[in-house]
C-alpha cells in the first residue's frame, strides 16, 4: 500500500466517522423495537402472566395480613371458591 493510498483510506475513514461517528449507536426507541422483534411472543407472554401472578399474590397477601381472623377467612374461601370455577372452566374447554 503506498502512502497514497494510506491517505485515501484514511480520508474515506474520517468522512464516514463525520458522518456517523458510532454506526452501532440506535436512538431509544429504535433499540427498544429492535429488542422487541426478537423476543418470543409466547414466551414473553407466560413470563408476563408469572410475573402479575407473583406480584398479585404478594398484593394478596399484605390485603391478608392486615385483616381480622374472621374475615381473613372468608377471603380466603372466595378465593379458593374463584379458583376451583375457573379450574372447572379451564377444564371443560379442553
Amino acid at each position: 500500500m503506498t502512502s497514497q493510498q494510506f491517505d485515501v483510506e484514511t480520508m474515506e475513514r474520517l468522512s464516514r466517522i463525520r458522518s456517523n461517528p458510532n454506526p452501532y449507536r440506535q436512538s431509544g426507541i429504535s433499540r427498544m423495537i429492535a429488542w422487541g422483534k426478537n423476543i418470543d411472543r409466547a414466551r414473553a407472554f407466560e413470563a408476563s402472566r408469572t410475573t402479575f401472578a407473583i406480584l398479585g399474590a404478594a398484593g394478596y397477601a399484605g390485603y391478608l395480613a392486615s385483616m381480622h381472623i374472621v374475615l381473613c377467612s372468608l377471603s380466603l374461601i372466595a378465593m379458593g371458591g374463584t379458583w376451583y370455577g375457573v379450574y372447572r372452566i379451564m377444564e371443560g374447554s379442553k
